[in-house]
């Protein structure tokens, strides 16, 4: 295969293996695998007519065996239902804050290079639909052993990060939404505006993104396209898997691919009141044109209630095990946050 055709190849490979994540989590769940099947890909089943005996025509009623029938039942029967699908695992208000709080590698940055214009992924990936109408996420990254530390045109991917997403849902099951973004490096430049469209075609949650880019501290503007999936989803011995996968491109000055993903599992441990205390571990990797990196480390979670509304605050410590890219291992601490 060309160069030009792999990022379907990777697309391709994204959706098949989301697919299959999905039925052997859901084969567990319902210990079926058709059921499994069936929840992913949902078919309905025609229920079939039920039949009614001709009356007698000398009386005009129905058989004696039918009224004696009906005489003695005790209830009525219950209406013929088609089987219902496996349990939803998702959980549309905490998936998001937890996928939020999951943020995703930036821009590349290059200190003091000239100014890089690579593209940022989008920072809160697919869940299960939330209500119709308005939503949000706001987030702040923090990580030690930034860019002030690198040695002159090294490369960085994956440092501190704040940003704000403002999402409306609308048309069946909330499809299809219009959202914006905003989002900064904490350190250098790469401040950027994004608006998008995202439709999300069936009950997966896997959402197609099209959306323009626009630079706000002197970068290039762009234009871009891509896939987007996220999950949660109860795993045994008690623990609570958290997951997303991207991959797309954006059009600037030429087309620059992205992938990224990160999948992290975490065990409740302590609970009081509404706020709960999480451990487990996590990985996280992202690629871009020319550089790459593949973090792994231990991670402790809180979650805990604001009014109506919930904040996460996560430590983790990624440790980089593959990857050109900076910073270079170190704890980072995330705060995320819906309304």
């Amino acid at each position: 295969m060309t160069r030009r055709g792999r990022p379907l190849r990777f697309l391709a490979l994204v959706c098949t293996g989301w697919v299959g994540l999905r039925i052997a989590i859901l084969w567990h769940a319902t210990g079926s695998l058709p059921q499994a099947i069936e929840a992913v890909v949902p078919v309905a089943a025609l229920a079939a007519p039920t039949a009614h005996p001709a009356p007698d025509p000398a009386t005009g009623q129905a058989p004696a065996s039918v009224s004696a029938g009906r005489k003695n039942a005790a209830t009525p029967p219950p209406p013929t239902r088609l089987r219902p699908s496996a349990p939803d695992p998702f959980d549309p208000a905490r998936a998001q804050l937890a996928m939020a709080v999951m943020v995703r590698y930036g821009d590349p940055e290059y200190v003091a290079g000239a100014p890089q214009t690579a593209p940022s992924p989008s920072v809160v990936p697919a869940t299960a639909p939330p209500s119709l109408g308005w939503s949000g996420a706001l987030w702040v990254l923090r990580r030690g052993n930034g860019v002030r530390a690198a040695a002159p045109g090294a490369a960085q991917l994956g440092g501190g990060q704040a940003g704000i997403r403002v999402a409306y849902r609308a048309g069946p099951r909330g499809a299809l939404a219009l959202a914006g973004r905003l989002t900064a490096p904490l350190e250098g430049q790469g401040r950027e505006a994004t608006m998008s469209v995202e439709w999300q075609p069936t009950r997966l949650p896997v959402r197609i993104v099209a959306e323009r880019r626009v630079a706000l501290d002197g970068g290039a503007d762009g234009t871009g396209a891509g896939i987007i999936a996220g999950t949660q989803a109860d795993i045994p011995a008690g623990f609570r898997l958290e997951a997303y996968g991207q991959a797309g491109g954006v059009l600037r000055d030429r087309l620059e691919p992205y992938a990224d993903g990160a999948v992290r599992v975490l065990r409740p441990v302590r609970r009081r009141g509404k706020t709960q205390l999480s451990l487990g571990a996590g990985a996280w990797g992202g690629a871009q044109r020319g550089i790459a990196r593949v973090d792994i480390g231990p991670a402790a979670v809180i979650d805990f209630p604001a009014g109506d509304k919930h904040l996460r605050l996560a430590f983790e410590w990624r440790e980089r095990i593959a990857g050109n890219a900076l910073p270079g291992s170190g704890l980072a601490v995330t705060l995320g946050a819906d309304f």
